[in-house]
């Protein structure tokens, strides 16, 4: 989750990183001598696009990747060792057996 947040801020920031480079390194100044003002609000929009685009395409990839099917079981303290979480695939009923969510 870190990870993903660091991503989204990474690309979020992008924009502002590369319009404050080019206006440090184009190397000629207005004839005023002053700068323009940045444009705060397109690069906010573009930051914000940037970042919304990568949370769809992250999550379009994940539910590529297929789900592992079965259920979730958390860590646990077992004989006084940590056994790590892991996904126990659930058993697919036979064509004649009924489902057990389905029994009465």
């Amino acid at each position: 989750m870190l990870r993903m947040t660091l991503i989204e801020l990474l690309l979020f920031c992008a924009p502002f990183a590369a319009f404050f480079t080019w206006r440090a390194l184009r190397g000629r100044r207005p004839v005023t001598g002053e700068e323009p003002p940045a444009p705060y609000q397109m690069l906010a929009l573009m930051g914000a696009t940037l970042a919304i685009l990568a949370m769809v395409t992250f999550a379009l990839i994940s539910a590529e990747q297929g789900a592992d099917e079965g259920v979730f079981v958390p860590p646990s303290l077992e004989d006084g060792e940590i056994t790590p979480g892991r996904i126990e695939p659930v058993e697919q009923p036979t064509a004649n057996e009924t489902p057990t969510h389905l029994r009465r």
